[in-house]
């Protein structure tokens, strides 16, 4: 940028000339508008996180001198932006948004200084399958703790708005880390790519997915969900160390919006894929979630009556639903009341289909015409399956005597 356009920046940013009027010395209002305060490349924006987004505006914005061209073409009115790679594997920036009015052009350089600067990429329109556009995509393969600089520019003497995009996730080696037991994340895939070797996420062919690494820190039911359904998005939950070695742990249903629910184990590394069904590429904003699974029984009171048997239903349920069929065991215990006399003993499976949260232990008791105090037997809980736990693990049956 020459001495002319800095000197101008300079007074807009708030040396306010004086102009004389009828009642003394006032502020002129200047005759143009200040730069974005990242048109230098000394004044790069920072850039935060693997994957993300930024907007810009490319109005009175300007090329300094010795900068080169980007996309191809002489730089007339850039931006610039630095991002530090989080990881080793294929970055890519684009500009291919709604957001964008103009026909943008891209580069991606390493370097300290104009006069240093190595082209990493670049591009003036974007054309990869499922994705054609006069906005720009730089893809490039990304050296972990390297610095890129990236400027944005217009076609011929194009200007406007525009919102940057970026990921750092598009290899599965350099998965973005998830934390905590819930939280959200955004999700870009415009121009991204499948690995050799990647297995199809949702039930379509990998082709341009997004990578997550999340450890859960408890076991429990896991659910990560889409929440805009901006583009028809599809989700894979895998464990495994390679792209090429993973082992299927859930997949979205391709009819459906976006989402899975699998037993999560409290220490295991998930890898999560977001990709598109068919070509389809976007944004989309995730929920990710843990729930503690426990299964609880409930407590029950029946009148004994004064012959044969009564029917009394013990209610047994999960706090949460579970993606697969959920069992516990269970088995009476003598209380005051005792089993042959008071009630019949019972043992046996509770089984929740995939979906069900409560389902009941149906017990008899005894009746006679004995004058006796109100009793009580247990029914007890034992070895849930399913990645559930036992949460309250005793019930309480009460024999109210009617005699």
């Amino acid at each position: 940028m020459n001495f002319f356009f800095a000197s101008r920046r300079f007074a807009a940013a708030g040396v306010l000339g004086l102009v004389a009027t009828g009642a003394g010395l006032a502020a002129a209002t200047p005759a143009f508008a200040a730069g974005p305060a990242n048109d230098n490349f000394a004044f790069a924006q920072f850039l935060p996180g693997p994957n993300n987004s930024v907007g810009g505006r490319t109005i009175n914005a300007t090329a300094e001198a010795g900068e080169p061209a980007h996309g191809g073409r002489a730089a007339h009115a850039s931006l610039w932006y630095k991002w530090t790679a989080p990881a080793t594997g294929t970055a890519v920036f684009r500009t291919v948004n709604a957001n964008t009015t103009f026909d943008t052009t891209m580069s991606v350089y390493t370097g300290t200084s104009l006069a240093t600067l190595v082209s990493a990429g670049e591009n003036d329109d974007t054309n990869v399958p499922g994705l054609t556009s006069t906005r720009s995509t730089v893809a490039f393969k990304a050296v972990k703790g390297t610095e890129y600089r990236i400027a944005v520019d217009g076609f011929g003497a194009a200007t406007g708005d525009f919102t940057l995009t970026w990921n750092g996730n598009d290899d599965f080696a350099a998965a973005e880390t998830l934390s905590g037991a819930s939280g959200f994340f955004n999700a870009h895939n415009e121009a991204l790519t499948a690995e050799p070797g990647e297995p199809g996420h949702g039930g379509d062919a990998a082709h341009a997915s997004a990578w997550y690494r999340w450890v859960a820190p408890i076991s429990g039911i896991a659910t990560v969900d889409s929440r805009q359904n901006n583009f028809a998005s599809q989700l894979g939950v895998y464990t495994g160390t390679s792209v090429n070695a993973l082992t299927s742990v859930a997949q979205s249903d391709p009819a459906k919006k976006a989402k899975v629910v699998f037993a999560a184990k409290a220490g295991t590394e998930y890898r999560i894929a977001v990709d598109g069904a068919g070509l389809d590429q976007g944004t989309e904003v995730f929920a990710f979630n843990v729930v503690a699974a426990k299964v609880n029984v409930g407590n029950a009171t029946v009148v004994e009556g004064a012959a044969g048997t009564k029917a009394v239903n013990v209610a047994v349920s999960l706090n949460t639903s579970a993606p697969a069929p959920v069992s516990v065991n269970f088995a009476t215990k003598d209380g005051t009341a005792l089993a042959g006399s008071d009630y019949n003993a019972a043992s046996g499976t509770v089984t929740f289909p995939a979906g069900f949260t409560t389902k009941f232990i149906t017990l008899t008791v005894k009746g006679d015409t004995v004058k006796e105090p109100t009793e009580s037997f247990t029914v007890n809980l034992s070895k849930p399956t399913g990645g559930f736990a036992i949460g309250t693990g005793t019930g309480t049956v009460t024999i109210t005597n009617d005699d």
